[in-house]
C-alpha cells in the first residue's frame, strides 16, 4: 500500500462474519463499565424515547441492571446478560449512573459521547487497559462472488496467505449478499438482523438503515475507539450515491450503486457525487485503490481501520482493461458437482433442475429441422471431433436498394448472386453468371490468385457435387452429413 506504518492484514474474503467478533472485546475495553452497560441494553433492542413501547434504554434495561430490580410490566424485551462485576464496577465509578433521572449529577453527557454502540451483543467484564499504543491498523478486503479456483492466480493474495492464516471451513450466514454483509457489519446473524433478502422490506440498505443497523456497526464502535475509518466501493443494495447519504461511524467514505460494470458508474465521496467514465483509469477498483492509499497515508499516527469492497469479479466480469487476455487458456471448473443430476432424496426445488447434458442449454430438445450444429456441448467443456470439414456461404446480390444500411460504397465491392463454400484450407465459389473461383489458402491465404483454371475436371466436378449437396440439406442429420463429404475439397489442389 506503499504507506510505511505497519499494516495488519485481517482477513480476505468474499463474505464474513468474524469482524464483529474480533472487534468487540477491544473495542469494549476502550469504553467505560458505565457505557459497556448502556451498550448491551442497546444491543439487545432498548433505545432511547422507546418506553412507551417498553423497550426504553433507560427505564426498561440500564435502571433495572444497574438497581438489580425486575423490569416494569410493560417491559418488551429481556434484560441482557451483564457481567456483576461490570455493574460494580459502574456504581463505583458513576455512583448516580441509571437512577432516577431528578438527580442532577446522571452523567448524560457521557453517555451521549459513547454513542454510537460497538456491536456487542452481550459485554463481560474486562478490566478497562489503555491499549492504545498496541491497536492495530486493519485492511479489510472484501471481493464480491470471487471463487476459490481463482486465488492460485493472485500472487498478492498467495503472499498473504503465505504470511497469513487461512480459514478453510469457513461459512458465511446468508449465501447472499446483503444479509452476508449486514452480518459483516453488525457482528450479527440474520435473525437479529432482519436481513435476509437484498431487496424489500426484511433486505437491502433500506431496511438495515430502517432497523438502526448504521447507528451500531463495526466503523461506529472503532470511531469511538479513537480509530478513522473508510468505506470504499460497495456498500448495501439499494444504495443511491445521489440519494443516500453517508453512514455514521466513517471518516472517510467513497461509496457507489451500480458499480458492477466497473466503468461509468457515481461514488458519493463524503455527500459529494464523482462521476468516473470509460477511460482505463476509472476502473472502479483501481480508483479505489488509489483512494485507499490516500486515506492510508492521511491517518500517519493515527490508527485506522479501511475496508475496500470491490464489486469485481461479480458479474458482468468486467476486467482492467490491461488484465483483459491475461489468462487465456483459463475457464470455470468442472468438479463432479458440475451439471450433476439432482440426487434421487434431493429436496424438491432442486429436482426441478435438469442437467444441461439433456439438451440445449435453454433447457428444451433441438429441433430436427434445424441445420446447424448445438454449441451445448463446448459449453458443457465436451470435446467435439465430429465438425464438418465446409461452411456453406449463400449470397443474393448485388444491393442496389438506396435504403438499405447494408448498401456498399461506390469503390467498395457490391458482389452478384453466388453460392460459396469454405474449407479447411480452401475457398470455392461458384457465381449466378457461371464464374467460378477457387483458392488454395495455403499457399494463397489473402485470396488473390483464382486458380480454378488449373484444377482437372475431376477436381472441378468433385467441389460442384459438394457445394450442390450442402446447397440441398434440410434438417441437422442431413446437413451434417453434408458438411462432412467423403472426398474433403480441402485436399483438393
Amino acid at each position: 500500500m506503499r504507506h510505511q506504518e505497519r499494516i495488519r492484514i485481517l482477513a480476505l474474503c468474499t463474505a464474513a462474519f468474524v469482524l464483529g467478533s474480533f472487534f468487540a472485546p477491544q473495542v469494549a475495553a476502550a469504553l467505560g463499565p458505565c457505557e459497556q452497560i448502556a451498550d448491551a441494553c442497546r444491543q439487545a433492542g432498548f433505545v432511547r424515547g422507546g418506553a412507551k413501547g417498553g423497550t426504553g434504554l433507560q427505564v426498561d434495561c440500564v435502571r433495572p441492571l444497574i438497581q438489580g430490580t425486575a423490569q416494569p410490566n410493560r417491559a418488551g424485551k429481556p434484560l441482557p446478560r451483564v457481567d456483576p462485576s461490570l455493574v460494580a464496577a459502574c456504581k463505583a465509578k458513576h455512583p448516580d449512573f441509571g437512577q432516577l433521572p431528578t438527580q442532577p449529577s446522571q452523567p448524560s453527557g457521557q453517555l451521549s459521547r459513547a454513542s454510537p454502540p460497538p456491536p456487542v451483543a452481550v459485554v463481560q467484564g474486562a478490566p478497562a487497559q489503555s491499549a492504545a499504543s498496541q491497536r492495530p491498523n486493519i485492511v479489510f478486503i472484501l471481493t464480491d462472488d470471487l471463487s476459490w479456483n481463482l486465488v492460485q492466480y493472485m500472487p498478492h493474495v498467495l503472499k498473504m496467505q503465505r504470511e497469513g492464516a487461512t480459514f478453510t471451513n469457513y461459512y458465511v450466514t446468508d449465501s447472499l449478499c446483503c444479509p452476508s454483509r449486514s452480518s459483516i457489519f453488525t457482528g450479527r446473524y440474520p435473525h437479529n438482523t432482519g436481513i435476509y433478502r437484498n431487496v424489500g422490506e426484511d433486505g437491502g440498505y433500506l431496511g438495515f438503515n430502517k432497523r438502526g443497523h448504521e447507528q451500531a456497526t463495526f466503523a461506529t464502535a472503532l470511531q469511538v475507539a479513537g480509530y478513522r475509518t473508510a468505506m470504499l466501493g460497495k456498500y448495501l443494495n439499494g444504495y443511491l450515491p445521489a440519494v443516500h447519504p453517508p453512514a455514521p461511524g466513517w471518516t472517510f467514505w467513497a461509496v457507489a450503486g451500480n458499480g458492477y460494470p466497473g466503468f461509468n458508474y457515481d461514488l458519493n465521496q463524503d455527500g459529494r457525487i464523482v462521476h468516473y467514465g470509460n477511460k482505463p483509469k476509472d476502473y472502479m477498483t483501481d480508483v479505489l485503490s488509489d483512494l485507499a492509499v490516500r486515506f492510508i497515508q492521511q491517518s500517519a499516527g493515527t490508527p485506522f481501520m479501511i475496508e475496500i469492497a470491490t464489486f469485481a469479479p461479480h458479474a458482468p466480469y468486467t476486467p482492467a482493461p490491461r488484465d483483459a487476455d491475461a489468462l487465456p487458456g483459463l475457464r470455470a471448473p468442472r468438479t463432479p458437482a458440475f451439471d450433476a443430476a439432482p440426487d434421487a432424496k434431493a429436496a424438491q426445488w432442486l429436482k426441478a433442475h435438469r442437467s444441461l447434458s439433456d439438451a440445449d442449454i435453454a433447457g428444451m430438445a433441438t429441433s430436427a429441422s434445424i441445420d446447424g450444429r448445438s454449441l451445448a456441448p463446448l459449453v458443457h467443456g465436451q470435446k467435439v471431433s465430429d465438425w464438418g470439414t465446409v461452411a456453406l456461404v449463400e449470397q443474393r446480390g448485388p444491393v442496389r436498394n438506396l435504403v438499405d444500411p447494408d448498401l456498399p460504397g461506390i469503390r467498395s465491392g457490391n458482389p452478384t448472386t453466388y453460392e460459396a463454400m469454405r474449407g479447411l484450407a480452401s475457398l470455392y465459389v461458384e457465381y449466378a453468371n457461371g464464374d467460378r473461383e477457387y483458392h488454395d489458402r495455403t499457399t494463397d491465404p489473402d485470396e488473390l490468385r483464382n486458380t480454378f483454371s488449373l484444377l482437372s475436371d475431376d477436381e472441378k466436378a468433385t467441389l460442384h457435387g459438394t457445394l450442390e449437396e450442402v446447397q440441398r440439406c434440410q434438417g441437422t442429420q442431413s446437413c451434417t452429413g453434408a458438411r462432412r463429404p467423403t472426398r474433403s475439397p480441402q485436399r483438393v489442389k
